[in-house]
């Protein structure tokens, strides 16, 4: 779990680095001279758009609710008491 709880801060990180990239490419566009400034403006601001709801999903992943966590440790004790139990019940016609 705590492998889990890195590789999202890891992605956290990841889309900050982004945000900053994108800052940096809107700042040049911004007063660069031509006329296809709007179509890539619009561009930019989709991308802004689209990391800020990746983030969100990441932040409530990372510990906001702590629901997704729980829910992957929960499927992992399921699943593992799932296999037991079928080797047990294996073992057990094995022996029969």
């Amino acid at each position: 779990m705590e492998d889990l709880g890195e590789l999202l801060g890891n992605v956290r990180e990841l889309l900050d680095q982004l945000q900053r990239q994108v800052n940096d490419i809107e700042q040049q566009v911004s007063v660069s001279e031509g006329e296809d400034r709007q179509p890539l403006l619009k561009e930019i601001a989709d991308v802004r758009a689209k990391r800020e709801r990746v983030l969100a999903r990441v932040e409530d992943m990372i510990g906001g609710s702590g629901k997704v966590l729980e829910q992957l440790r929960q499927s992992i004790d399921n699943t593992a008491r799932e296999y037991w139990a079928m080797v047990e019940k294996t073992a057990a016609r094995k022996s029969a």
